[in-house]
């Protein structure tokens, strides 16, 4: 993906059979705007792009921010708007949360259920154990177990 560049995406009309003359107003009526920020050392950092990156990086003060936006972009800061551009700020560090704890919470279920099924396959192979023997024995939780025995279960059909 590619920094400091914004992308639109919009439906087009391709006759793949025949041709048709649909007025454009009845099909595109959906459009996609990325808008991809990539910081002050890259190409096309200006106007809407640098306004952005500025409200919603996490690497300014509230003192940076209100300078380069009344000095660079003239916006005179009153205190309706200062509010708004602290609600930003906020806002970028609470999407970078979001996204931090949904990766690390994906990543720590992952492991877990790695860590798991090793466990009941160690077991089945040592003890001689079924897979419902080693799930009680390891206190696997009820809403995990039918996923854990349909892993295994294929796991041995292609054994």
């Amino acid at each position: 993906m590619q920094k400091n560049t914004i992308a639109k995406y919009s439906i087009i009309e391709d006759n793949v059979i025949g041709i048709t003359d649909e007025k454009t107003e009845n099909y595109d009526l959906i459009n996609v705007i990325t808008v991809c920020l990539g910081g002050h050392n890259k190409e096309h950092y200006e106007g809407l792009l640098k306004v952005l990156d500025v409200l919603l990086t996490r690497e300014r003060t509230l003192d940076d921010k209100r300078h380069i936006l009344q000095e660079e972009f003239g916006i005179v800061m009153n205190e309706k708007i200062e509010s708004e551009v602290w609600d930003m700020c906020n806002l970028s560090i609470g999407v970078y949360e979001e996204g931090y704890n949904a990766a690390y919470n994906d990543a720590y279920n992952d492991a877990y259920d790695e860590s798991a099924l090793n466990a009941i396959k160690s077991l089945m192979n040592k003890k001689g154990w079924d897979i419902e023997e080693c799930m009680e024995v390891l206190d696997v939780p009820q809403d995990k177990q039918e996923e854990y025995r349909k892993i295994i279960l294929s796991e041995l059909a292609t054994v």
